[in-house]
């Protein structure tokens, strides 16, 4: 059966991601005569984090897209039900999306609440209620994080900026000889 499951999941998310890119992707049909332009360029979105939960019922992944009024790249988190058929926007501005091992959240990263907007924090979103919740609230980004096997604790890395007495000087570089 743990066979069938895996072969099963190799054969669905190249189909998933195939369906999210042409239900996604804004290309329109051209004629040979028209050359694309950079508006053409930046209405382009690009699909990326893709996880999939333990029973391949629901998918989450990431749609960036270019906002040419701020000159920055929107991320969002989106969810597609395979069951239903239907997919949903859950996150703005989120990515690095990943299901717990028992499904029943999705951690991501996305910008905190308050003092820590400015810092990357790490949120959960319930599947089954949709719920958000801000888990970090640390003057520090994180910038990865893995869940435990069990789902019950999250390895984080932690952007930490070091406090230093003299701002002037340039710390020396690290030498590694070994190899």
């Amino acid at each position: 059966m743990e066979i069938f499951e895996r072969n099963y999941k190799l054969f669905y998310l190249p189909v998933v991601f195939l369906s999210l890119f042409l239900t996604h992707g804004s290309f329109a049909l051209q004629s040979q005569t028209e050359k694309i332009n950079l508006e053409d360029i930046n209405q382009i979105r690009d699909i990326g984090s893709i996880d999939v939960s333990k029973d391949a019922d629901l998918i989450a992944y990431t749609v960036s897209s270019v906002d040419q009024k701020n000159d920055e790249y929107d991320t969002d988190i989106w969810m597609l039900n395979s069951k239903k058929d239907s997919d949903k926007l859950i996150v703005r501005s989120g990515y690095a999306p990943k299901f717990s091992p028992d499904s029943n959240y999705v951690a991501y990263l996305a910008p905190g609440r308050g003092k820590y907007s400015d810092y990357q924090q790490l949120w959960f979103f319930n599947t089954k209620n949709g719920t958000k919740r801000q888990i970090t609230k640390i003057e520090s980004s994180v910038t990865d994080f893995e869940w435990s096997p069990d789902g019950r604790r999250v390895a984080m890395v932690i952007n930490v900026q070091p406090e230093r007495e003299d701002e002037g000087e340039t710390q020396k570089p690290y030498v590694i000889d070994r190899y």
